[in-house]
């Protein structure tokens, strides 16, 4: 599977994120346009919001919402890199940026692997034996 994490960096201490616009409008707005543009659509999206760092405090986390949209091949995935490209899809969105966050978002894609739980802790023993808690 290929994703594109869409970041949104956290401006100041306080900043504020509208995700009733974002979850309303904004995503339907790119997604919608991916499909009239294209004829396609992610698989799914998912989105990561109430950020906080280690420390447990939300000013510590560089970025407000992480929303992560998944494709079925890195060709889907392409063209929805593509509607950022095709100009007036791109001024659409840039437009609408301020509706729900204080900052332009950051883009990094790439191909993830999905580990279940069980896969994950397969091994674990060992891998910690020698470890003094």
């Amino acid at each position: 599977m290929h994703v594109a994490c869409i970041l949104y960096p956290r401006a100041e201490a306080n900043s504020d994120f509208n995700m009733e616009h974002y979850l309303a409008v904004h995503l339907k707005l790119g997604f919608g346009l991916m499909k009239k543009l294209f004829g396609v659509a992610p698989v799914r999206a998912l989105v990561q919001y109430a950020t906080r760092g280690l420390d447990g405090k939300p000013a510590s986390a560089p970025y407000l919402v992480i929303c992560q949209v998944v494709f079925e091949s890195r060709a889907h995935l392409d063209l929805f890199l593509d509607v950022f490209r095709n100009e007036a899809a791109a001024r659409a969105l840039a437009a609408d940026w301020p509706n729900y966050c204080p900052q332009s978002p950051e883009i990094v894609i790439g191909e993830f692997l999905e580990l279940p739980g069980v896969q994950i802790l397969e091994g674990a023993d060992q891998v910690i034996a020698g470890v003094k808690l």
